[in-house]
């Protein structure tokens, strides 16, 4: 099925919460732990990386709805492949995002999106307003809901053209997951006898955060979740 909405802001900016309210709202919503949690390939983003033809409806098969990395990463694809999604930017207090993100990444994880400086406040609020200029840009500003989740279902809901439902909006603590999923990668690894480093630099690419080309796809032989 083609993707209905998209959501282009930064994970750690409510994409775990606003994936939950879409699922809630009819809207099943691809979300980075889909990779984990149903093995779904990650060779479809590194062939999508190197400009090669990808099965869209295929890997997207069952989903409506997409937030979170890798998918943001290649958000004009993915908008240009479904010109008619409706654009959902999630914003977040800067302040409050570097906290949780720092929470979240801790000192292991330092490449990527925000280079080698996942601790430099000012540039890291520099690179998020340059990406919302961009989707802006990209998209059309009046085609685009700036979101916190904060503001619940109102603003989601009238966007989207569906009914409030009858349920407290979703708000997901996803720093708790994600440092969860980090012990039992590391448990893994040591079973499997894989150095907590590279499994580590999996979860890491796969969140978007280290250089795509510094792996090769002997990687994913792995089964790490």
């Amino acid at each position: 099925m083609p993707l209905e909405v998209f959501c282009t802001g930064y994970g750690r900016t409510g994409t775990q919460s606003l994936k939950e309210a879409l699922d809630i709202l009819g809207y099943p919503c691809f979300h980075m732990k889909d990779i984990f949690q149903q093995r779904r390939s990650a060779d479809f983003w590194l062939d999508l990386y190197e400009g090669k033809d990808v099965d869209w409806e295929a890997y997207f098969e069952g989903y409506s709805a997409a937030a979170d990395w890798p998918a943001i990463t290649f958000y004009k694809e993915i908008i240009e492949r479904y010109p008619n999604a409706k654009i959902i930017h999630t914003t977040r207090d800067f302040d409050s995002y570097i906290r949780r993100a720092k929470e979240m990444i801790s000192k292991v994880i330092r490449h990527g999106t925000f280079q080698n400086r996942v601790y430099d406040k000012e540039f890291i609020r520099e690179r998020m307003a340059e990406h919302e200029r961009e989707v802006l840009e990209f998209k059309g500003n009046e085609n685009v809901l700036m979101f916190s989740v904060q503001e619940g279902w109102g603003p989601l809901c009238a966007f989207l053209g569906v009914p409030v439902p009858d349920v407290r909006f979703p708000h997901v603590n996803d720093t708790k997951e994600f440092q969860a999923r980090l012990s039992r990668i590391k448990t893994i690894s040591t079973i499997v006898n894989v150095p907590f480093g590279l499994a580590l630099a999996w979860l890491a690419w796969l969140a978007w955060l280290l250089p795509l080309p510094f792996y090769s796809r002997h990687m994913y032989k792995y089964d790490l979740t």
